[in-house]
Parts: C-alpha cells; structure tokens; sequence
C-alpha cells in the first residue's frame, strides 16, 4: 500500500465540516464542496467514507435535518417556512427527504414535541 494515498487529510475534513455549516442551507451537493477543498468529489467521498464511514452528502443531509427538526421544535414557522429557510422551494421533496432520514414526517414529528 502506498503510504501517501492511505493518509486522509484531516484539515480537509475539518475544512468540509466548517464549509457544510456555512453553506447546508443552500448547497447540498458533493461536488460543491469538493470544489471548495479543491478536491475531486470521489476523492472527498472516499475521505468520508475512510474517516466517518458516511458518503459526502450524507453529512449534508445529516445537517440539514438536524436543523429541520431544531426549526420544527423551537420555531414557529410553517413547515413549508421550514422547508424554504433550508433551502428547498417544494415542501414534498423536503418531507420526503425527512420521512426518509426520520421515519416519520415533518408534521407527524411536529406533533410529538407540541
């Protein structure tokens, strides 16, 4: 094995979280952020996948929904408000991104925490 392709780059993960939290609201592509590591997205898949064992958007999506519920909890936005201020223009495609990480809807986990 080469020595040099087994190292991870550790400032890049630590650069991609700060990038992730600047920008989760906006940008959820992989090669968005790759691009602002000046990395190819593979490269910076295989970064997360050797170090966290999660792929490049999952941490993006992790974040986003980890906002969401934050938002669904403590705010009294409209889950339509809630899906917009993430950055998703169709409050479908955000329920079922949530449905899918949650295992429950957006207004199902609203419920529970009134």
């Amino acid at each position: 094995m080469n020595p040099k392709k087994s190292r991870i780059p550790y400032l890049s993960l630590e650069t991609l979280e700060s990038e992730i939290e600047f920008h989760y609201k906006t940008k959820k592509s992989a090669k968005f952020y790759a691009d602002k590591l000046h990395i190819t997205p593979k490269r910076l898949n295989r970064i997360t996948k050797a170090t966290l064992n999660k792929k490049t958007i999952e941490l993006i999506t992790e974040r986003v929904i980890l906002e969401a519920k934050r938002l669904i909890v403590h705010s009294t936005s409209s889950l339509t408000e809630v899906a917009r201020i993430l950055g998703y223009e169709d409050y479908t495609y955000f329920s079922r991104v949530f449905k899918l990480k949650i295992n429950s809807s957006p207004q199902k986990f609203k419920k529970r925490y009134q």
